[in-house]
């Protein structure tokens, strides 16, 4: 018979679960900084508990990953995290898949969005 001993499982903190998270993915930290636009440098400093994530990289890490483990600090069985952004202006377009693109995908798509604005008239540059 195996019983498991809960006295041992303990609540993973920001750092735990990023690597968790990273490595149920099976990423490096290049790969996931690449996923992410980032560096593999700033993946190793929250890790390393030197940076803390956003909200909103947490819960880029969670969609790229998959990983399903709650954040530490929420109550297990509550979803794992809530976008703050809201209100989603485009209902034909993914959001996820938007905030997916990077590199040069995500330099061409800015561009494209720019020139789509502006054959409607609209200036949506930042000052």
């Amino acid at each position: 018979m195996k019983v498991q001993i809960f006295s041992t499982l303990h609540i993973m903190d920001m750092k735990e679960w990023i690597k968790a998270a990273r490595l149920h993915a099976k990423l490096t930290q290049e790969k996931l900084g690449e996923q992410m636009g980032l560096t593999k440098g700033n993946i190793w400093a929250w890790e390393k508990g030197n940076h803390e994530a956003s909200l909103d990289q947490l819960n880029r890490i969670a969609a790229i990953t998959g990983f399903d483990e709650p954040l530490p600090g929420t109550a297990a069985g509550q979803p794992i995290i809530k976008s703050s952004r809201t209100n989603w202006p485009f209902p034909k377009i993914d959001e996820s898949k938007v905030y997916a693109v990077k590199g040069d995908d995500a330099i061409a798509l800015e561009r494209a969005f720019i020139v789509a604005a502006g054959n409607v008239g609209l200036d949506i540059k930042k000052s």
